[in-house]
């Protein structure tokens, strides 16, 4: 590899030692850790996220400190052995038992204490108590029970003894009534007398119920691992010291300071805890002021950042600064990050990071990604080899390269024509980018409704008639929601999809998802399931709809003052504006919704035309230096009114599916007759890309920038060119052409099932990250190659099924579809592997970590490992088939939908959108496996060696 063809392996190769190296600095040299600050107060220490052993010892007034890392699972060998020097000889520290989620259970024991198991009830919610012999609880501040305690006050305490037959008897000391739960009778004891005592039977004293519910002669606690997350381990130890030893359980867990646990060992005194150890910095951040920032008309928070000081006595330093998501703090060393905060808002929790080894694994993912992408252009590399033998003209390679740089009834209140003219007024969005209103009442409307139009309206005639008549519209179903869960929380019938903006209030309008969203706004977004994530969609969605209500969405008035560019909401204008400029604003608002208001009782729409002009002058007046050109307005609102990507979705599937057909019938019968067809489908797709290239410079000419700055625009870019791609390919295979198409109609699919435009509305800060738009850019584009190859390789196995020695021709195209179906996983793999070190660099940069075995994490991982094994079993002698490599490269394809869909919705993790729920796997699913292995099957009989991997 050390020779000049082969620079761009050996980058490639040594680019995973360095970044092992990275990895081993950051793993033996860096750590993590939380810290928490109280406003107004200052702290130098952090609580490690890593659990530790901390031994302290205690001898002839000398103490000895031993702090031992350990890692601890319920699927890891628990037992470690470790021994520490003191001046009298080694004691030794030797765990014999975890538990990952540690709970006490009660179980018979005949040389334990006897127990006994209560329910007491004060009228709310019941309690489960355990008492041992000898206990003493107190229940009440005037009231306390207790279980043969010789030292319990019978003044104030009801005494249950156990007698000498293993019955029950008991003293209380007021009179009390009881019923048998079996039988219903009932009646009442004295006070100070002893009585027998019952199981299942209820006694009542003072407003408290009790009854027994386990009495065992002898029992003792247990510690077990449970299914649930109790968010505390326990650890068993045994110290053994100058011939002695004693069992110690140790409770804790990361994040968590351990509690220490003391034995006596001769004359030494040993304690020992398990758990986060505390580390001291070499400075101080002091909590000056934490900002809680919320949704307009609700309780729920939308962003929070903490203002501190760098304290540094060392260095003379007093440094203020911002933290906040994707904001990071970075101080000799340490990083920064905001995590949390405390449940009375007055109180912050920092992620720390601690990483030497962050600059040598940023190399390493520099040198993997030239290396891939050098491979990749490389003449001697094995796509440039396939590449050429496709076509070997020079524009067809170009193109090539090219390719590989993709990554209920309302009546219509509002008249159409106005609503058209109210969807030309300019209105600036929230990052200062001047655009029609048509554009911002689109967004809102797939936002809130998850379509453009309400029952035959137009989003400008629904926006319009909510900002006009919103006492109306509160109470019409319009909010899109999708889990019941939230349905049963607002208290409204599961099956309804749509609800009203009221429903999400109570008789005295609290917010009802108030608390929910309070809890979820806690948890770190790994730990936020299904439920979660969905409270948080719909809350951003009736937020929304409260914007629309009160107008604060329409930033459509300039402000009158030199040098600000910033454009006001109504209500921001009347309370930011000097008069005479705030009355203006009043009084052009108030003329224009009144208009409205009398335009939609009597239909005519004149009055609102002008009122809507005067609007648009006072926007000339002020703000002229920021409208955009009229052609680009003219532009966009073309653009808005074709809607072009989402109707070319449905074409690219019919004229594909189409062309598939066709070109199956003339490959098996070898039917010249129909070329005509599949040129008409040629030129059909040929002029809907044309509209598609058109669509996306239309959009860069709106924008001013590239068509692939976000999510969505990454996809319709993809599908852009994976088209170019089958046009190219299909010079030499048609069927190429016709596979493109299918997979470019299934990715604009997508992006509009999942079209969110970020500038409607505040979202989590962390999602604004630029890392994570090159991130998920990148991974998506791989997806639609893997997705081509998956295509491409079930095709080949349906041709393999018709093979025979009379049909030449089949064998030809199997060849080249072979040829196109390597290139384009090869694209594939490329592109998820570098989309995966981005991904990585974008979860250090905003939580601190590289890698957190997240789900989608390991299961991206998985599929590199896979296609990487695809693409190397060329190099296999027996696995050198193009039978084989359809084969894997259509079941490979189940890695990639497991990463997209199967962790989305069967498994937990920051990626996904439930917590492993069992989501009944669809029908369809079972078909594709069933009809995928019949014709795996049915292929193999004609897979034999005539049809090899391209050379």
């Amino acid at each position: 590899m050390y020779r000049k063809g082969k620079l761009a392996r050996l980058i490639f190769h040594v680019s995973f030692i360095v970044i092992i190296l990275g990895a081993a600095v950051t793993r033996y040299f860096g750590y993590e850790g939380m810290m928490h600050i109280r406003e107004a107060e200052a702290s130098n220490t952090i609580l490690t996220n890593d659990t530790y052993i901390r031994t302290v010892i205690e001898q002839n007034g000398q103490r000895i400190e031993d702090t031992k890392p350990v890692l601890f699972s319920a699927a890891t060998d628990s037992e470690i052995s470790y021994a520490i020097d003191t001046p009298k000889g080694a004691l030794t520290v030797t765990t014999t038992a975890f538990y990952q989620n540690a709970a006490e259970t009660i179980v018979p024991d005949p040389e334990g204490k006897p127990y006994l198991g209560l329910v007491l009830s004060d009228g709310t919610q019941p309690q489960s108590v355990d008492l041992f012999l000898g206990d003493l609880l107190p229940v009440t501040p005037n009231l306390a029970i207790a279980f043969d305690n010789p030292a319990a006050d019978p003044a104030r305490t009801l005494i249950i003894r156990q007698n000498q037959d293993g019955t029950l008897s008991f003293q209380a000391p007021e009179a009390l009534q009881w019923m048998s739960m079996d039988t219903r009778e009932n009646g009442s004891l004295a006070a100070g007398q002893p009585h027998p005592m019952q199981t299942r039977t209820l006694y009542g004293m003072s407003g408290l119920q009790m009854v027994i519910k386990t009495h065992l002669p002898g029992a003792r606690k247990q510690l077990v691992d449970t299914r649930e997350k109790t968010g505390v381990s326990a650890l068993k130890a045994t110290v053994s010291y100058q011939g002695q030893s004693k069992e110690v359980t140790l409770f804790g867990s990361g994040g968590m300071e351990g509690q220490d646990e003391s034995v006596q060992l001769g004359d030494s005194r040993v304690n020992l805890s398990y758990g986060s150890v505390r580390v001291t910095l070499p400075f101080a951040l002091k909590l000056n002021a934490f900002v809680l920032d919320r949704y307009p008309g609700s309780m729920s928070p939308s962003s929070y950042e903490s203002h501190v000081t760098v304290l540094d006595e060392k260095n003379n330093v007093s440094m203020p600064y911002h933290i906040y998501m994707n904001h990071i703090l970075v101080y000799e060393g340490y990083r920064f990050y905001q995590s949390s905060y405390d449940q009375d808002e007055l109180g912050t929790i920092l992620s720390v990071a601690h990483d030497p080894g962050m600059i040598p694994t940023y190399i390493g993912y520099f040198l993997m990604t030239v290396g891939l992408v050098w491979v990749l252009f490389a003449r001697k590399a094995r796509f440039r080899q396939l590449a050429d033998s496709v076509n070997k003209s020079a524009a067809a390679v170009a193109l090539t390269l090219l390719t590989l740089a993709s990554g209920a009834s309302l009546h219509a209140s509002v008249a159409p024509e106005h609503a058209e003219n109210f969807g030309q007024l300019l209105v600036q969005d929230v990052q200062g980018r001047i655009k029609p209103v048509d554009t911002l009442t689109m967004e809102i409307m797939n936002k809130v409704h998850r379509d453009y139009q309400l029952d035959g309206l137009s989003a400008n005639q629904v926006v319009l008639s909510m900002l006009s008549a919103p006492q109306e519209w509160q109470t019409r179903k319009v909010i899109r929601v999708s889990n019941d869960g939230v349905n049963a929380m607002l208290g409204v019938d599961p099956s309804d999809k749509y609800l009203s903006f009221r429903e999400f209030f109570d008789a005295n309008m609290k917010y009802l998802l108030r608390d929910a969203l309070e809890e979820v706004n806690r948890k770190r977004p790994a730990d936020r399931g299904k439920l979660d994530k969905e409270l948080l969609k719909v809350d951003e969605r009736a937020n929304i709809c409260y914007m629309v209500y009160n107008g604060d969405l329409f930033r459509i008035f300039p402000s009158p003052n030199a040098g600000d560019t910033r454009w006001y909401s109504p209500r921001e204008a009347l309370q930011s504006f000097e008069k005479p400029f705030s009355d203006e604003v009043q009084q052009l608002t108030l003329n224009y919704l009144n208009a409205v208001g009398s335009a939609e009782a009597s239909g005519e729409w004149a009055a609102a035309d002008k009122a809507l002009d005067d609007i648009r002058a006072f926007q000339s007046r002020h703000g002229a230096k920021l409208f955009p050109h009229p052609a680009v307005v003219k532009a966009e609102l073309i653009s808005n009114d074709f809607n072009i990507f989402e109707r070319l979705a449905p074409v690219y599937g019919l004229l594909g599916f189409a062309l598939l057909a066709i070109l199956f019938v003339s490959i098996i019968n070898n039917n010249p007759a129909m070329k005509l067809p599949v040129k008409i489908g040629f030129y059909l797709l040929l002029a809907a890309f044309i509209a598609h290239t058109a669509g996306l410079g239309l959009r860069w000419y709106i924008s001013g920038h590239a068509p692939w700055s976000n999510g969505y625009e990454s996809l319709i870019y993809i599908s852009w060119a994976t088209l170019l791609a089958g046009l190219f390919f299909s010079k030499k295979s048609s069927m190429t052409l016709a596979a493109t198409s299918i997979l470019a109609a299934l990715t604009l699919f997508v992006a509009h099932l999942s079209w969110m435009d970020p500038q409607i509305t505040n979202l989590v800060p962390v999602l604004k990250s630029y890392w994570l738009t090159i991130h998920v850019s990148i991974i998506s584009a791989s997806y639609g190659f893997l997705a081509l190859g998956a295509l491409l390789g079930f095709i080949t196995m349906v041709l393999f099924i018709f093979r025979s020695a009379t049909k030449p021709h089949i064998d030809k195209a199997i060849k080249e579809l072979t040829k196109i179906n390597e290139m384009s996983i090869i694209i594939g793999l490329v592109m998820i592997s570098i989309g995966n070190m981005l991904g990585a660099v974008w979860a250090n940069e905003s939580w601190g970590r590289y890698w957190s075995w997240d789900a989608k994490e390991t299961w991206t991982l998985v599929s590199i490992m896979i296609y990487a094994f695809v693409v190397h079993t060329r190099f296999i002698p027996k696995l050198k088939t193009a039978y084989f490599n359809a084969l894997m490269s259509t079941v490979a394809f189940a890695s990639i939908i497991m990463t997209y869909f199967g962790v989305n919705y069967y498994l937990s993790g920051m990626h996904s959108y439930a917590a492993g729920d069992p989501i009944p796997v669809p029908s369809f699913v079972y078909y594709t496996i069933i009809v995928v292995a019949a014709v795996a099957i049915a292929a193999a009989r004609n897979s034999d060696a005539r049809s090899p991997l391209a050379k």
